[in-house]
Order: structure tokens, then C-alpha cells, then sequence
């Protein structure tokens, strides 16, 4: 039975329907992790917990967005790498689709600390602090925690370290860019690992999970090298994935130092089987892709929205934590979609002809 064959056109397609659904599922896994923090935190007055629910490690997520991140940016730039102003383009088009958000929740954030610093975990701010959240530069909080102002940028910290890695390799043949990025991103885990004196950016861009953006380059490299997989296999590959999810949750291999592996792996097995087996789109594909849209927006909004759930329920009487979870996972995703709708989408709009404009004078 033939299970693995190559697609003499691979390399031309540009519609990965799969992999939009599955920015949308990997958004949605944080949100259910953090609902389910905020419950254990005793948002609704009390600490609960749905012991059945936290039986799967619904933060993975970020690992699949991880994945698909070194996924996308081979996928679209392999042709590409030693042409001409290509690097600059790239990391211009990058910083235009990260920062206009992030700098919008960011100071949201920043506002509810200053204005309302019993609404936050964390309310101790520097001037320092909050200029290196904004510059997407690992520092260490008030706290003593090497998160930025916004909790969830960690991750676009390390995003933005990648795209920086990403545009410097482009300067370069395409092995020799490939043998700078796996270089960069080992270096830095040797130094956070064996340099103590080492400053806190370099022992955030050294955690080990930036290997998995180096899953997502193998499993890019291997599909445009035309490597599918027959349709059938994607759900029963699915199941091991998130059977080993829950396997490893259950043993207790939850140490963020092993994440890339026990985490990380699974969530390669999900990407790598969603892109290797085509499928054909149809109007929940279609309703998915939205969704898929608005996962970016999903992921930097839905802690306010939790919170604003939260004190909702604690105005009205209501102490119910699966009338919670019902509510504020629905709330987010409505307002993700409002927000990709009114704010993101216009403000992508109005900034892409800076990258036209750039590509035209040429590079810098």
C-alpha cells in the first residue's frame, strides 16, 4: 500500500488550508489553558479546577505555533535565499504583520497596570522594563520573571529573534543560510546553558524550545521537496500526537527545559502530517481559515477578555466554572474575530505600501 509519494508540483502550491486551521486550533489550545489558570487562580472567587480537562497540556499550543512559524517563513522564502534585497524585505514585511498589535496590547496592558493594578497579576513596572517590552527584548520584570509587559510576548520574543536569525541567513546561499540558522540557534542554548554569566536576553533566546523552529524548516524542506502522505493517515497521526501529549502530561514531563522534545515533537508530528496530507477546501474549511486569520489577534487579546469575563461573572452572582469556560472561550474568539476585522486588517492595509515602496527604491 503506498503511503508516502512525491508531488511533482509541491513546490508551487501556496494553499495550505490545513495549516490555517491549525494556527486557529493552536490558538484556541492557549486560550483553554488560560481559562483554566485563571480558574485555579480563583478568578470566580474560589480556586476550581477541571481535573479532566487538565489532563492534556493545552499551553503546547505555542509549540505548534512554533513549528508552523519555521514551518511558513522556509516555505515561502526557499526559492529565495542570496537574492538581491530579499533579507530586508523579509524582515520588513515581518516587523509591518508583528508590531502594529503587539505595541496596541502591549499598552493596553501597560495601561491596566498604571490604572487599575489590582486587575493584574504582576503591577510593578520600570522605565526600563517597558522599553525593552516594546523593542521585543528579553528583560528581567520587577517580578524577577524575564516576561515582557504583555505575559504572552515570550513567545514574540523569541518569534522576533527567529525572524532576525531568518533575514540574516537570506543574505546567503540557501545551505550555507540553513547551516547560519542551525548554528545561531544552537549557540544561543550553549550559552544559556553553560555561560551563568550570560545576560537575561541571551537565557531567553537560549531556551531550548527555538529547536522547534528548526522542525518546522525540516518538515518546509521536505514538502517542497514534494514529500506527501495519503490522505487517510492524518487522523490516526493526530491521535498519536495527542495521545503522546496526554502520556507525557500524565508522567510528569512537563520541565520547560524539555519542552522542545516532549512537547515539541508531538506538535511536529501535527504540523508535518497536516501539510503532508493535501485537502481539498470546503465551507467549514472556509469558516476555519477565518478563524486561522484572526489567531494572532486571538492569542494577544484573550487575556483581557478573560479577565473582563471574569469580573462580568463576579458582578452578577456567577460562580459557575463550566458557565465560565463556555463564556470566556467564546468571548475571546468573537473578539479576536471584531478585532482582525476592524483593527488589524486596516492597519495591515495602510502599512504594506511601505514594503512596495521599499521594494521599489531598493535596499538599504
Amino acid at each position: 500500500m503506498r503511503l508516502l509519494y512525491i508531488h511533482a508540483g509541491a513546490a508551487r502550491s501556496t494553499q495550505l488550508h490545513g495549516l490555517q486551521h491549525l494556527r486557529f486550533f493552536a490558538a484556541a489550545m492557549v486560550l483553554v489553558g488560560h481559562l483554566l489558570d485563571n480558574l485555579e487562580r480563583g478568578i470566580l472567587g474560589e480556586a476550581q479546577s477541571f481535573d479532566i480537562l487538565r489532563t492534556f497540556p493545552w499551553h503546547s499550543g505555542v509549540d505548534v505555533f512554533f513549528v508552523i512559524s519555521g514551518f511558513i517563513m522556509y516555505f515561502l522564502m526557499h526559492e529565495r535565499f542570496g537574492a538581491k534585497g530579499v533579507a530586508w524585505e523579509f524582515l520588513l514585511k515581518r516587523l509591518v504583520r508583528i508590531i502594529p498589535l503587539y505595541w496596541i496590547f502591549t499598552t493596553l496592558m501597560l495601561v491596566a497596570m498604571l490604572a487599575f493594578p489590582e486587575a493584574v497579576n504582576n503591577s510593578d513596572i520600570s522605565l526600563r522594563h517597558v522599553l525593552l517590552s516594546y523593542l521585543f527584548i528579553p528583560a528581567e520584570a520587577p517580578s524577577g520573571q524575564l516576561t515582557p509587559i504583555l505575559s504572552v510576548g515570550w513567545t514574540l520574543n523569541l518569534e522576533m529573534l527567529f525572524y532576525i536569525v531568518f533575514a540574516i541567513s537570506l543574505l546567503f546561499k540557501r545551505w550555507l543560510g540553513l547551516a547560519f540558522i542551525i548554528g545561531s540557534l544552537l549557540a544561543l542554548i550553549l550559552i544559556a546553558q553553560f555561560a551563568s554569566f550570560a545576560p537575561a536576553p541571551f537565557k531567553v533566546w537560549g531556551y531550548p524550545v527555538v529547536l522547534e523552529f528548526l522542525f518546522g524548516i525540516a518538515i518546509a524542506a521536505a514538502y517542497t521537496q514534494g514529500l506527501r502522505l495519503v490522505r487517510w493517515m492524518r487522523w490516526p497521526v493526530i491521535a498519536a500526537a495527542l495521545a503522546l501529549l496526554v502520556t507525557f502530561e500524565a508522567m510528569g514531563a512537563n520541565e520547560f527545559s524539555e519542552r522542545w522534545l516532549f512537547w515539541g515533537m508531538p506538535a511536529a508530528m501535527i504540523v508535518a502530517v497536516t501539510v503532508f496530507c493535501e485537502e481539498r477546501p470546503g465551507r467549514i474549511s472556509t469558516l476555519l481559515a477565518y478563524a486561522g486569520d484572526a489567531s494572532y489577534a486571538l492569542y494577544l487579546s484573550h487575556l483581557f477578555v478573560i479577565r473582563a469575563v471574569g469580573i462580568g461573572f463576579d458582578m452578577v452572582g456567577i460562580g459557575h466554572a463550566g458557565i465560565f469556560l463556555f463564556t470566556g472561550f467564546t468571548a475571546a474568539i468573537a473578539a479576536s474575530l471584531m478585532i482582525f476585522w476592524f483593527i488589524e486588517q486596516p492597519l495591515l492595509t495602510r502599512l504594506r505600501p511601505l514594503v512596495t515602496a521599499r521594494r521599489r527604491a531598493g535596499p538599504t
